[in-house]
């Protein structure tokens, strides 16, 4: 802005002339532009013509503040915190008698919705605006006249001339700077820079002093420059699209743009004509374009470089009101009918032409009043009201309505227009059962509801993601994979390689040393679905494994903020094929237990074994005649390959894509290493054996290759694609093409064969009528190859699909990148999961479908179904995140008017191969050939002994190492003391106490409903800090065994200091006090505890296992929360049965894992006596009396004369 020569573009009073204007603030989204009055009135104008858009009243006296948010404005008087929207509609108002006089207010951080706020006190609060609740206040030390963030640091300026800076996350003061004789009058920080101007005195005067002061606010602060304004500074803010342009007003209308790392030399100056007012306030507009003035006068200035100056780079359209037209007044005299006034158009009968005889609705049928209730009727003035004889002293609440809600809802019967009534039926089952979906050239289809994302919209006051009843979604016995974390999309992959025995068998007896393994963490996942039957699972440690590999950030699979939110992957069907191709490629890297996890491992790994497959390439350099350079390249999967152009009437079928995509050949200009230069080259690719389980990448890109995807006559070709009957790019032709209509195009079987002397591909579909391929029937084909082998020739059924499903169906943005939608998963249950779970039986209907519907659509089949190559009966599951449900095998091959579209097909051999069980689990992956072998059917067969072996367990329990002091004189830890394996080993039943803390590594995300509430629409990211193990029993009971805090791998968001008991530097092995260790070591001391069958004691330990991300069997859980609750009431709190309970006061300033899993474990003793002298009960309904007597607080009086004591345990 600098260079561009600056003028007024436009300039308004405000509603009310005359009133000074103490605020001026700039809109972030819309062209807008909001002052504040002396009078505590807000004013909006459309920019840059400052056309009058909203003016309400928002407070009763001067607003101190202007804050522009996403929702609306926010402002800020002495007393009161408010949130408007653009039109004036109050949302938040907020007054505390603690936080009164406020003189200034900015953001915590921009769109965290925190708001940091200076009031009298000398102390600044920080207010939730979610919650409408005071965070936290600290004292600054001095009375605060301005205040601004960057972030990072909150700059404070004082009356007394001082500038205070301060860290936001811990509100400790980082510096303090002595900048002016009088008061700081304003500041403003950018960066590494802070820019500040104030008062002064002279001969008993007070003035603005003539310079503004830079300051380098990094490690060291230390003033950079003096900058002259001789009129004297009042404001000061920073342009937006530069680093160090700072804008600078004085109260004479002089303002001043100039580049303060360059001492000032290069600035420009003006003079805002306010015909001698005041000006009070400035700002700057997020593009940097305009600059907005306001003066005592009441008068708004706007000024920019040209008239198509933006307010902000991207602003939304702004919504204008609907303007009513007046109504034409209609004059008439005494004399006249009022039938002569005209009325406007309208569809409406009027009432005067209405048949009286005929009946009219007017809403329900009148209530019935019982002759015993009105002989109960108590009558005051013109009210009668009857006492509910069902309520009840101490009844939870709601219960005495509901027990009255069959005679308070009494009506009389209704005469049926039965005509009527069948024919609203009618069409009201055709709205609901018909949701069409009619795009560009599809059919009428219609998306079940059984495919829909479902999303947890919690209220911001209800955080807790267990209150969400899952098991509504999921009637079946396998478990789900919740969406509510970040990379979600990888849930559909993990449930089908879930269903692949081989890989489940091999994955989940590997275990090694690497800190981030994808195998290992697969495993885990893996070993979570199969304990939780029909529950859910998170991938919380898979995930984070995934951030903390470059490779997967560089192919953009990691989604999150920030960086990695900007280098993502934004097609979602993209994104899960290239996470497919890397995990395997990752998983053989990992394979053998190599030690290098970037080096490929000689030896076969589990996803070479099933996955792989090697083809041989031959490049063939057209400018010289030397040999063919001869490559071979490991793939796990083959990547459809579609003709170019537009398609045609003749389509070919998947079979000759499938052949024309294994067996390719193309042109290409590469590098010859005979001819030592980039020349052009002939590429021929042949596959040299088949996998156990063909990977099929779709690779949909464009609306002409989902043409090929849909039956004849769903889909319209195009006209210009070309003459039927034509190949296309020189395909053969097929009897196929021109066949009647099909069923699906997707065939369920297909046989491939290899011929290594001609090197070609024959792929064909089996079970179709069309059995003959060049002249050649299907036995021939086989025949053939007289060298047909095992890996020469295989027959592949389909048994798992992941698809990429649109819930809002828009043909333009079909197969975009802005279109997300999600994923879903097509699974062919196997045998050995059908037996080992019971079945795949729905306990009712699925979720969200009529029964009708569920029988007919989402049932198993149990009767043949015309499909090419599919078996008579259908096992195949729908995956959906937690929502899981039986579907059949044409809903698998069904688009539903393309708004599924697939992604990636798994096709196996008919002869399932398995793991060598008999490789020891500490080995990790097979070192040699897998030894493929029948799986055993029946869950015990199935399941594996834990993978963690004693002597890995002992390691990991005896690696700690005592920290380094300054001495570098190692001193033991003295708050726990490890496992004796000689004396002490775990063993079935072994009772422990545990207790885990979290921190924040990142905040909750929050969104707005249709009536402008919040609900959290992703929670906060909770990481692992510490997790403690306390002995329950034998000699050492008592005595913490296992004290582990996690080492931090990613920037901690927040700390939870006063609810985690963690300080930032605890984390960090080389700063911390504490043992430090990893993630997944403290994961394998507790895999192997509950693997050994111990028992666990603690409150709230489902949230715990949740977090740790381990499933823990029911019959090992014994949570004191639970045990100490009383049904339909609230929980209790561990400090507050502590107190109750065992006259111990803890959790008084922070939380200590040791001494949480401590008191559980004396809560349970208590437990056992309790219930062995038979007073279990009444002692629960005493602790409840008492809280609700005391508020539930901790009465210290109280608690000593009516708690009784219980024995410690030995420690």
């Amino acid at each position: 802005m600098v260079g561009a020569k600056l003028r007024e573009l436009a300039y308004v009073s405000q509603q009310r002339a005359g009133e000074p204007i103490c605020c001026t603030a700039f809109d972030p989204l819309l062209d807008l532009l909001w002052t504040a009055s002396s009078t505590g009135s807000l004013h909006s104008f459309i920019c840059p013509t400052l056309d009058k858009y909203s003016v309400f009243g928002a407070h009763p006296s001067a607003v101190v503040g202007l804050l522009g948010a996403a929702e609306g404005i926010l402002s800020v008087s002495s007393e009161y915190v408010r949130m408007h929207s653009r039109g004036g509609v109050s949302m938040l108002s907020f007054r505390d008698e603690d936080v009164l006089g406020i003189t200034c207010c900015d953001w915590e951080r921009p769109g965290a919705g925190r708001v940091l706020i200076g009031h009298s006190g000398s102390r600044i609060s920080v207010l939730d605006l979610s919650t409408a609740y005071v965070a936290s206040s600290v004292s600054v030390g001095q009375e605060i006249a301005v205040m601004r963030s960057n972030g990072r640091l909150v700059a404070c300026g004082g009356v007394g001339g001082d500038i205070i800076l301060k860290d936001f996350r811990t509100m400790k003061t980082e510096h303090t700077i002595d900048a002016h004789p009088g008061k700081v009058s304003s500041l403003d920080l950018k960066g590494d820079l802070l820019v500040s101007c104030g008062l002064t005195q002279r001969m008993g005067r007070i003035y603005c002093e003539s310079v503004i002061k830079v300051f380098d606010i990094r490690q060291q602060v230390r003033p950079l420059s003096h900058i002259p304004f001789s009129p004297g500074a009042t404001t000061l803010r920073f342009q937006p699209k530069f680093s160090s342009i700072v804008l600078a007003t004085s109260a004479s209308g002089a303002i001043l743009l100039t580049d303060v790392q360059g001492g000032g030399a290069d600035f420009q100056s003006y003079q805002v004509d306010c015909e001698s007012d005041a000006l009070l306030a400035a700002d700057v507009s997020s593009s940097g374009e305009l600059l907005a003035f306001g003066d005592s006068g009441g008068y708004v200035h706007v000024w920019g470089a040209s008239e198509h100056a933006l307010v902000n780079l991207h602003s939304l359209p702004t919504e204008l009101p609907d303007i009513v037209q007046p109504m034409a007044d209609n004059h008439i005299c005494e004399l006249e009918s009022f039938s002569d006034v005209f009325l406007p158009p309208s569809n409406d009968v009027p009432f005067s032409a209405v048949d009286l005889s005929s009946p009219i609705r007017v809403g329900l049928p009148p209530r019935i009043v019982g002759r015993h209730l009105l002989e109960q009727m108590n009558a005051h003035d013109f009210v009668g009201y009857v006492q509910n004889p069902t309520w009840r002293r101490g009844s939870s609440y709601g219960s005495a309505t509901r027990a009255v809600a069959g005679i308070r809802n009494l009506r009389q019967t209704r005469k049926i227009d039965i005509k009527g009534q069948s024919a609203l039926a009618q069409r009201t089952s055709v709205t609901v059962l018909t949701t069409k979906v009619t795009g560009k050239g599809s059919g009428q289809n219609w998306l079940p509801k059984a495919y829909r994302r479902v999303e947890i919209k919690q209220s911001q006051f209800k955080l807790k993601y267990e209150e969400f009843d899952f098991s509504y979604y999921n009637k079946t016995r396998f478990a789900g994979l919740e969406n509510d974390i970040v990379n979600s999309y990888c849930n559909a992959l993990l449930q089908v390689l879930y269903f692949i025995p081989a890989l489940q068998a091999a994955v989940t007896s590997h275990v090694c040393e690497r800190e981030f393994c994808l195998t290992c963490e697969l495993g885990f996942v893996l070993h979570m679905l199969d304990l939780a039957q029909g529950g859910t699972c998170q991938p919380n440690n898979l995930l984070r494994a995934l951030r903390q590999i470059k490779e997967a950030a560089a192919l953009g699979l990691v989604e999150g903020p920030e960086e990695w939110e900007n280098s993502k992957e934004k097609s979602l069907a993209k994104r899960i094929q290239s996470f497919n191709r890397f995990l395997l490629e990752q998983i053989h890297k990992e394979g053998a237990g190599s030690v290098d996890p970037e080096a490929p491992s000689p030896l076969p790994s589990i996803s070479n074994q099933l996955f792989g497959t090697m083809f041989r390439y031959h490049n063939k350099c057209r400018g010289a005649s030397h040999e063919d350079v001869i490559q071979e390249r490991l793939s796990f999967q083959v990547d459809l390959q579609y003709p170019a152009g537009k398609p045609n009437a003749v389509r070919p079928s998947f079979a000759e894509l499938l052949e024309k995509s294994m067996c390719k050949q193309e042109d290409m200009r590469a590098w010859c290493p005979h001819c030592r230069a980039y020349v052009s080259l002939q590429q021929t690719r042949f596959p040299c054996s088949l996998p156990e389980i063909l990977i099929v990448n779709c690779c949909i890109q464009r609306e002409a290759d989902l043409y090929y995807w849909f039956p004849d006559g769903d889909y319209t070709p195009t006209v210009e694609s070309g003459k039927a009957g034509n190949p296309i790019n020189g395909s053969k032709p097929t009897t196929s093409g021109i066949q009647a209509a099909r069923s699906n195009w997707l065939p369920f079987r297909v046989e491939i064969a290899l011929d290594p002397v001609d090197h070609s591909v024959t792929v064909i579909e089996c079970g179709t009528e069309d059995t003959k391929d060049g002249g050649k029937s299907k036995e021939s084909v086989i025949s053939g190859s007289a060298d047909s082998t095992t890996s020469s020739h295989a027959v592949y059924e389909l048994t798992a699909m992941v698809a990429h499903v649109h819930d809002d169906f828009d043909t333009d943005k079909l197969l975009q990148e802005e279109s997300e939608g999600h994923l879903v998963a097509h699974v062919k249950i196997p045998p050995t999961f059908s037996d080992s779970y019971g079945g795949i039986g729905l306990a009712s209907p699925g979720p969200g479908l009529s029964p009708s519907t569920a029988s007919g659509k989402l049932q198993l089949e149990t009767t043949p179904v015309v499909l090419r190559g599919a078996s008579t009966t259908s096992d195949w599951v729908l995956f959906n995140d937690f929502c899981i449900a039986p579907t059949s095998a044409s809903d698998v091959v069904t688009l539903y008017g393309k708004q599924k579209i697939p992604c990636l097909l798994y096709y196996s051999r008919l002869e399932e191969p398995a793991v060598d069980k008999s490789i020891p689990a500490s080995q990790g992956l097979p070192a040699g050939p897998l030894t493929i072998q029948p799986v055993p059917s029946g869950s015990q067969e199935r399941s594996q002994a834990s993978p963690i072996s004693d002597e890995t367990f002992k390691r990991l329990i005896m690696e700690t190492r005592a920290p380094q002091d300054s001495s570098a004189v190692p001193k033991p830890y003295t708050t726990f003391l490890p496992f004796d394996m000689t004396t002490e080993f775990p063993l079935p039943r072994m009772l422990l106490g545990l207790d885990a803390e979290f921190v924040a590594l990142s905040p909750a995300e929050k969104g707005t409903r249709e009536d402008g509430g919040e609900y959290v629409k992703r929670p906060a990211r909770l990481g692992l800090a510490r997790v403690s193990v306390v002995r329950g029993e034998g000699v050492n009971a008592g005595v913490c065994c296992i004290d582990d805090y996690i080492r931090a791998v990613e920037p901690v968001y927040d700390y939870l200091t006063r609810y985690s008991g963690v300080s930032p530097g605890d984390l960090d092995p080389a700063t911390s006090k504490h043992p430090v260790t990893t993630l997944k070591k403290a994961y394998l001391k507790l895999r192997y505890l509950v693997d050994k069958g111990c028992r666990f004691v603690g409150h709230g330990l489902k949230k715990d296992f949740r977090m740790i991300n381990i499933v823990v069997p029911q019959a090992q859980i014994i949570d004191t929360v639970e045990l100490f609750h009383l049904k339909r009431q609230r929980m209790l709190s561990l400090r507050f049965l502590a107190s109750y309970l065992l006259n111990t006061n803890i959790q008084n300033e922070t939380h200590d894992s040791i001494e949480d899993a401590c008191t559980a474990l004396r809560l349970y003793e208590k437990y056992k006596q309790l219930v062995a002298a038979g007073e279990f009960h009444d002692k629960l309904l005493e602790i409840y009396r008492y809280g609700r007597k005391y508020n539930w607080e901790i009465v210290k009086d109280v608690c000593e004369t009516e708690c009784t004591q219980v024995d410690p345990i030995q420690s």
